[in-house]
């Protein structure tokens, strides 16, 4: 488990005086207790905290918690929108990471309110931060539909050498390829790829070869559904030219 030091008022002190935060910061959606959306001063007060990230020229790394937070709703929504537009705007950060685990996926309850707008906000982060090298997604239950813009938009990230994507999902639906598909374009640079629980349809794999031939040197593929097509994929990519030095495979 990463240490991240706690959003907190000592925090907040140092990210104003743009001192360096040696551990990054956590953001926990479920556990904050002053992101009140039900005032005024509530709502602007997320909205300064987003500010501060964004406009720290010393943080490193960053984490988002708990998107998924059983309290979230229409009001909770409007907080973290304000919070991520602040975050958007960040050019320092090098890791970045998202949990998205939680009791149940905000669209469960709230069907007009969507996480997946939370990304998009984030899009410039992705598109413009040519420090950011490492994503960490493990995005639990509350993975959105409709996902290609936030994949498209880390796509676009020049300097993305270390992927750890974890869809969480039980169904056939392909967010593994749909990833892979995103990512195809930073293969000269790609060294580290995990793809975990992605169910990932195995029969287009077309994408993954050229990642594995010719630039990822990690390879994580842990609790996927590789059937044989897959394991003749597998076999072809390594039977031939490829920069693969580690590849895991667990179910």
């Amino acid at each position: 488990m990463e240490a991240f030091h706690r959003f907190t008022d000592e925090t907040r002190a140092r990210l104003q005086r743009n001192d360096p935060l040696e551990l990054g910061l956590e953001v926990d959606f479920g556990r904050q207790t002053d992101f009140d959306p039900y005032t005024k001063e509530g709502r602007a007060r997320c909205e300064g905290d987003g500010l501060l990230i964004g406009r720290c020229t010393t943080l490193k790394r960053l984490k988002l918690a708990c998107l998924n937070s059983q309290h979230k709703n229409e009001e909770t929504v409007v907080c973290f929108e304000a919070i991520f537009r602040g975050i958007a705007q960040n050019r320092s950060i090098e890791e970045l990471f998202v949990d998205g685990y939680g009791p149940a996926p905000l669209t469960s309850h709230h069907p007009h309110v969507h996480d997946l707008t939370l990304f998009l906000i984030l899009a410039p982060l992705f598109e413009h931060n040519h420090n950011l090298r490492r994503i960490r997604l493990h995005l639990g239950s509350m993975f959105p539909e409709g996902n290609a813009q936030l994949f498209a938009a880390i796509g676009k990230c020049s300097s993305l050498t270390d992927v750890d994507f974890n869809a969480h999902v039980s169904n056939c639906e392909n967010y593994g390829g749909e990833f892979i598909a995103a990512l195809a374009n930073r293969r000269k640079i790609l060294r580290k790829l995990s793809l975990k629980e992605c169910y990932h349809s195995w029969n287009e794999c077309s994408d993954l070869e050229d990642l594995i031939r010719y630039s990822v040197r990690e390879l994580d593929l842990t609790d996927n559904a590789i059937d044989d097509r897959g394991a003749a994929v597998l076999g072809r990519v390594l039977g031939g030219r490829t920069t693969l030095k580690t590849l895991a495979i667990r179910s």
